[in-house]
């Protein structure tokens, strides 16, 4: 792969879920067993891509914290008024 197609790679970059991050990887590593130019920048690529993941996973927790508020707000008062 030549520097305009892996510049033309990494513009088009989506990075919408940890699969996606996965794929990622994948093609980084392939491209450095067949010895193509990713390798020198695989090391920054793995690294901005273990940031994105930690920060995926942050928002996904809480998103479920929020999630699991909302439940105990409504099951909490339900609750309460079943007491009743």
């Amino acid at each position: 792969m030549d520097e305009q197609q892996t510049e033309s790679k990494i513009n088009g970059l989506k990075l919408e879920t940890p699969g996606d991050a996965r794929d990622l990887i994948c093609d980084v590593l392939s491209e450095i067993r067949d010895g193509e130019t990713m390798a020198e920048h695989a090391g920054k690529i793995c690294n901005l891509l273990q940031v994105w993941l930690k920060c995926y996973q942050i928002e996904q927790i809480s998103d479920i914290e929020k999630r699991l508020e909302a439940l105990e707000k409504r099951f909490g008062a339900e609750a309460k008024n079943d007491n009743h």
